[in-house]
This record gives C-alpha cells, structure tokens and sequence, in this order.
C-alpha cells in the first residue's frame, strides 16, 4: 500500500484541454503561426505548450518566450476556467486523503495551478502542490523530486499517477512506481505506457489505491 500519491494535474486530475486549445488556437492566430487542428493540439498537452508547439514547426527555441508571453496572457484571462473534474476523481482524493501524502505535481504554472484546484474546491486535498516555474526551467522530474522530499515518504511507498510518457520517464528517473491512466489527453492503450502499471478508468484507479 502507497503512503505517498504524486498527481500529474492535465489530463489526470482534470480536462481542462478545452481551455488550452482555445488558447493554443488564439494564440497561433496572433503570431502569425500555422494553424493547427484541435487534435493536432491535444496530442501535444503534457510537456510545456510552448516548447511543444514550438518544436512542432521547427522554430528555434528562442521564440519559445514569444509563444509563451502571448499564451500565458490568453489562458489566465479567458481560458483557464475552462475545465472540469473526471468523474470519480474527488471521491478518490477523498479515499487517499485519510491515509496518503497527497500532491500535485505539473507542468502547469503553479499560480494557474493553485487558482485552478481553489476554484475547483479540492487544492485542500493536497499536501503540496508542484508547479511549473515562470520561466518554466523546472523539469517534471524536478518537480516530483520536491514532492518526494516534503512527504517524507521512502520511495518504494510513493507512486506518480499521470497520462504521458513524460509523467512515465519522469517517475522512473525518481525511482518511484508509476500508474499510467487511459481516460486522459494522453495514453490511449495500456501500451502506450511504457513504465509502471495502467488503469482505466478513475474507478480502476480507486480500486488500485484504496
């Protein structure tokens, strides 16, 4: 049984790629970029945007900062409340909340992150909640190593919970265990994961870790 549950937040916790590609799409439009189809977005939410986006044309990474500057203020202002809960997701957080160290952690930026689960009513489950930088320098591994160091918790008792492979990689360079779910904006079969156990559905989850 897990003491410790790191949380990726986009894609495990929420859906919330309704308001990225919303900002995704404006954003592009405002720079003069390509446009890209909504799903051609969708599979690139789980690193930062910025980068991915970026990368996707071939652009060199300075102009990451431009992208970024032009998104970040679309998202904040019009976006970011564009999202919702999964089904079974607070029920689980309110099994684990009575047993396990509970945080968050996200390539998100943690002032969006922390407005976003206070406007959602469950920021009080977690214990720490990990959120990307400003200048988004840290990596998710850095991320979840600041997790693993406040709960205080030995590795083999803490697992990451997240739907992409950089969630997956990130948990395995920790040397912590890693559930990979299929109802996010990521994996889409139990082989795509490529480290750790699959679940489901939020409802697997559940019966996995409580």
């Amino acid at each position: 049984m897990y003491r410790s549950v790191i949380f990726d937040l986009d894609g495990t916790l929420v859906d919330s790629s309704r308001g990225i590609i919303r900002a995704t799409t404006e954003a592009l439009e405002t720079l003069g970029y390509p446009s890209m189809t909504s799903d051609e977005i969708r599979s690139l939410i789980g690193p930062p945007i910025g980068m991915a986006i970026v990368k996707s044309f071939g652009y060199d990474e300075s102009e990451i900062p431009r992208f970024n500057n032009v998104f970040r203020d679309l998202y904040k202002n019009k976006y970011l409340m564009e999202v919702e809960i999964y089904s079974g997701i607070t029920s689980l957080l309110e099994c684990l909340k009575k047993k396990c160290f509970l945080s968050v952690a996200t390539n998100k930026r943690c002032d969006y992150t922390r407005t976003m689960l206070d406007n959602l009513n469950i920021s009080h489950y977690f214990d720490v909640i990990e959120g990307s930088d400003f200048d988004g320098k840290l990596s998710k591994k850095d991320l979840i190593e600041r997790c693993i160091s406040a709960s205080e918790v030995s590795r083999p008792e803490i697992v990451m919970v997240g739907d992409t492979e950089n969630d997956a990689f990130a948990a395995e360079e920790c040397g912590i265990d890693f559930i990979g779910v299929l109802y996010g904006m990521g994996f889409d079969r139990s082989e795509d994961v490529p480290y750790g156990t699959v679940a489901e559905s939020t409802y697997a989850l559940m019966d996995m870790l409580c």
